[in-house]
Formats: C-alpha cells, structure tokens, sequence
C-alpha cells in the first residue's frame, strides 16, 4: 500500500481498520535511511531478461515506528543532507500525528523531499522461537566464513534458495501484501522454515533482511513488469561499483540483472 505520509496519516482510521491488530515484528534490520555507501569494485556477469518494467521505486525498511516517529525520524534525516525546515511548520505537522499505534514503515528511496511515499502493514505471521533461531544461525554461518564481496552475495542467495526450496516456495495462491489479499506478509524466519509459501514481497523481504544484517548494502525494488505482473517487488544490491537487482521469485540460480524503466533504457 502506498500512500503520501501526511495524506495517509489523515486518513489513519480507515488504514488501521484495513491492516488489522497490531503485532510484533522481532529482529528485523532497520537501516539507517540515506547511509553512506563505501564502493567495492568487481566484476559483475548482468544477465539480460525477455522483459521490461516501468514505476521502478526503490525502498529502505525504517522499523516499527508510530506516525509522528515516521516523520520525526525523516526530518532527521533530511536536516543531516543540509535540508532546513521551519520549526513552526514542523512542529504543527508533528503535532498532527499519532504517536500511538505502531506500523512496520518502508520509506521509498527520495533525499530531496519530506513527503516522499512509503508503505507499512501491522502484522506479520510471526515465527516461533525454534523457527527464530534457525533463522538466527542461518545468517550467523556467514559471519564464520571467508567470503566477502561477490562471493557472499553470490552464497547467500544460492543457501538461501536452497533453504527455502526454490521457486517450489512461490505462494502462486498470493495477490500481495496489506489490502491487496487476504495475505499477510512472513516474517523471513517463517519463509525459511518452509511453513508457509511467500509471494515475491516476502521472498524480497527475507533477502534484503539477510543481506541488511551481513552489512550487504540492498534496497527492496517494486515494479510493474510491462505486459504482465502489475506490482512486483526484488531486491537491489547497492554495494559494488555498479548496482543490480536479484528477483529471488523468478530465478533460483544467482542471476544478476539490471531493471530500469523502459523509459529510461
């Protein structure tokens, strides 16, 4: 679901009544909006694809926050990039806000602007604590190798793939997150339990959290493919010289591609 913050903040009653009781999301990554990247330079196979794709966006995770934490927590981030704001208006805006009931908040991808779009959901199908720590140890085995760069990037997808069965994990049943479907979105703990199926968000979800804990700089990536799927989401690897995109739906094999707006190409 996407939404104009202040927009979808008035319009909070009718957005808490569509994503349901709140629940708990434990030990998901948050990442810190608009971090520095430090270039790492290797050689990268991009592998073509029969498709094209427009309304690219790209998104970071900002956490379980409430509305007024949401905006505080963006202004914040816009000051430290030299953004002046003026206090009476801020402070009449967060005013506005409730700081109550808290959402699982991902913020799209802008440096320039205060009401960029974001979208969040309440609940996920949370794991049990055998399924967390499996989870736990499933990342932790990468912290005891020797990979790094395209190496690891390359061996957590392959593991991960494997983990969860491949593209025999696709919910095909799924239409998406929030009040697209009845569906609600898999903490990465149950995706990787093979529990339940997940739709691409999910499989998205569970590689960029993985990658995110690795120190794998990564974006979630939604996307209309032309012709065919409206709303798709991958991830964005953003650590190398050259950016590319890994749909964790479509290929179980390691297949670097580089999705832009067929406007763009």
């Amino acid at each position: 679901m996407k939404f104009n913050v202040i927009k979808g903040i008035k319009k909070a009653g009718v957005y808490t009544l569509l994503l349901g009781a709140l629940g708990c999301a434990p030990n998901l990554t948050k990442v810190h909006l608009n971090s520095a990247d430090i270039p790492q330079h290797y050689n990268i196979d991009i592998q073509k694809e029969p498709y094209s794709w427009d309304n690219i966006k790209e998104y970071d995770y900002a956490g379980k926050l409430t509305e007024k934490e949401l905006m505080s927590s963006r202004i914040e981030e816009l000051a430290e990039t030299g953004m002046k704001f003026d206090k009476k208006d801020i402070e009449a805006i967060l005013s506005a806000m409730n700081n109550n009931d808290k959402f699982n908040y991902f913020i799209e991808k802008n440096k320039l602007s205060l009401f960029g779009s974001c979208f969040g959901y309440a609940n996920f199908i949370n794991p049990t604590p055998s399924e967390l720590n499996d989870y736990k140890n499933f990342v932790d085995q990468f912290n005891h190798n020797n990979l790094k760069d395209l190496d690891l990037i390359k061996a957590v997808y392959e593991a991960f793939q494997a983990k969860i069965g491949g593209l025999e994990s696709n919910n095909t049943n799924g239409q998406g997150w929030g009040i697209l479907s009845n569906d609600k979105p898999l903490h990465p703990a149950v995706l990787l339990s093979e529990r339940e199926k997940g739709v691409c968000a999910d499989k998205a979800f569970a590689l960029y959290d993985i990658y995110t804990q690795l120190g794998v700089k990564t974006k979630l990536v939604t996307g209309n493919r032309i012709g065919g799927i409206n709303s798709h989401m991958w991830v964005r690897v953003c650590t190398g010289n050259e950016p590319f995109d890994l749909d964790p739906t479509f290929y179980a094999d390691f297949r670097p591609l580089n999705r832009v707006d067929h406007e763009n190409k």
